[in-house]
């Protein structure tokens, strides 16, 4: 679980700062998760990253996480746009 824990906040927040800010950092207010699958040591793992809404300040965003044409992980979340920069 800490793999994919890592790969859908990385791949959603990624998402977010490479689609809405030329190098500004954007910080991860909330993070929900589900696990509802499971995958073997080596199986590719493929994120579908979706970017529901953005405003001004707030960008939300819906992950999921297959294997083998499985859904193993389900993910939504906010980002706050800030400032600074990487």
């Amino acid at each position: 679980p800490s793999i994919a824990l890592f790969s859908l906040k990385n791949m959603s927040g990624e998402q977010t700062f490479l689609r809405f800010e030329d190098n500004k950092i954007c910080v991860t207010i909330s993070l929900d998760i589900k696990f509802i699958g499971s995958s073997n040591i080596g199986d590719e793992i493929i994120g579908d990253i979706k970017i529901e809404k953005a405003t001004k300040t707030l960008v939300f965003v819906n992950c999921v996480l297959n294997s083998k044409k499985n859904k193993i992980a389900v993910a939504s979340g906010v980002w706050k746009k800030t400032n600074r920069y990487f």
